[in-house]
């Protein structure tokens, strides 16, 4: 199997073959982050295989040239639009997805918190008594920047928002749940730059903010004594902004929660502790 070349800020590196890199460093590229992130165009978050592949590589960012001219399609089905085509984009244009072109999808915040779904307190709770200091509507009334969205779509649920210190954040609704109510951050401004210095070190935000919550509830339960240190706790905003830096450079406490909160549990106290560690949305009103 031939190694493969990977173009990086114009240079052309050698690697490995894939499949051989991929089970040589199976357990290492597992503890080089929480989850590798990808930017590839608005997709910042790959959760995936892909994303795992490139932290084993250490590519931080593509980069394609073209060397070879394209052609657009001229077929007759290429030039037309379908029927099912139309249907779609009368339906994308319709009621159901107004939250989404009016606000964007952190209209789901509080749409799940009057649901009973809004995972709250590392999962604790299912509502969040402050909920509406971060809900879209308020959020798009005193922090909207801009509007976007991915190409050709009609709905653009993509919101940009800008923090007091005029830096523009972007947010969906997993980012904000991750790094609000999961923790219990009530501020805008925390929130938006708690997901800015996740997108500065390539850091997912939603197991960032997962991890962060478990390490807050263990904290609670005496089973992690390192977070009082670092004032790492429920509803404490200097607590969550010290802990991302260092949880990026694996330093401190941030060395222990880099690997994860599955991870984390298990070198915490065993199985006893994954109780603690869960992922995914609250489903206690369903």
């Amino acid at each position: 199997m031939s190694a493969s070349r990977i173009c990086i800020g114009g240079s052309v590196i050698e690697t490995e073959p894939v499949a051989q890199r991929c089970r040589a460093n199976k357990a290492a590229s597992a503890r080089r982050s929480i989850l590798p992130v990808s930017f590839l165009g608005n997709a910042e978050a790959i959760r995936i295989t892909l994303g795992t592949l490139k932290s084993a590589k250490r590519v931080r960012q593509n980069a394609c040239s073209r060397s070879a001219s394209v052609s657009p399609l001229s077929t007759p089905a290429a030039q037309t639009s379908s029927p099912i085509v139309d249907a779609l984009r009368e339906r994308s244009l319709g009621t159901l997805t107004d939250k989404y072109r009016s606000i964007g999808t952190v209209a789901n915040l509080a749409v799940f918190d009057r649901l009973g779904t809004l995972p709250t307190h590392n999962f604790q709770c299912s509502t969040f008594d402050d909920a509406e200091a971060l809900s879209g509507e308020t959020l798009t009334e005193s922090h909207f920047s801009r509007r976007h969205g991915c190409a050709s779509c009609t709905i653009r649920c993509e919101r940009l928002f800008r923090s007091l210190r005029g830096e523009e954040q972007r947010l969906e609704y997993e980012t904000l749940f991750a790094l609000g109510p999961l923790c219990e951050i009530r501020d805008p401004e925390t929130v938006l730059e708690a997901a800015r210095l996740c997108d500065l070190y390539g850091m997912d935000t939603i197991s960032t903010g997962g991890t962060l919550a478990w390490a807050m509830e263990c904290g609670e339960r005496g089973l992690l004594p390192e977070t009082r240190q670092l004032g790492l706790g429920f509803g404490r905003p200097e607590g969550i902004l010290a802990a991302i830096p260092l949880i990026a450079a694996r330093e401190g406490i941030g060395a222990l929660l880099a690997e994860g909160s599955r991870r984390a549990a298990l070198d915490v106290g065993g199985e006893s502790v994954l109780g603690h560690a869960r992922e995914g949305h609250g489903a206690a009103g369903l």
